[in-house]
């Protein structure tokens, strides 16, 4: 499965001044604000989402559309980002999946990064929108 869609919850975002929040804002087309069924966790200076099927939890940001001659190109930025590429040791802490996003009343597919280590210890961002954590 594919999609031009991508969804950024962290440090991607365009409110959180990450300089490769630039990546972002070159190689994409913004779509709207929406939302994930999940749980957001802080990881560190950084959150982690975990997804849910369905449910009352959710983990808002950003949705953006991969403009066609840099799909590739961006997506490997983004694995190099979240290092999960295959550069870096496995377990990753994050991979890609593609998941429903909702936004503007619509669902769509997007990719998004998923944590993937334990989340027993790990303090939940109740709000579920990191910049208000």
């Amino acid at each position: 499965m594919k999609t031009d869609n991508i969804f950024v919850y962290g440090t991607l975002r365009r409110d959180v001044k990450n300089s490769n929040y630039k990546l972002i804002a070159k190689y994409t087309q913004f779509i709207g604000f929406g939302f994930v069924y999940g749980k957001l966790y802080n990881i560190s200076w950084y959150p982690g989402a975990v997804l849910e099927e369905r449910g009352k939890n959710r983990v808002y940001g950003e949705i953006y559309r991969i403009k066609k001659p840099f799909y590739k190109k961006l997506l490997k930025i983004l694995d190099e980002y979240e290092e999960c590429s295959p550069k870096f040791p496995k377990p990753h802490e994050y991979k890609r999946v593609i998941t429903d996003a909702f936004v503007n009343g619509s669902k769509i597919k997007v990719w998004i990064y998923e944590y993937n280590f334990n989340i027993n210890k790990l303090q939940i961002i109740k709000s579920g929108n990191y910049t208000l954590f």
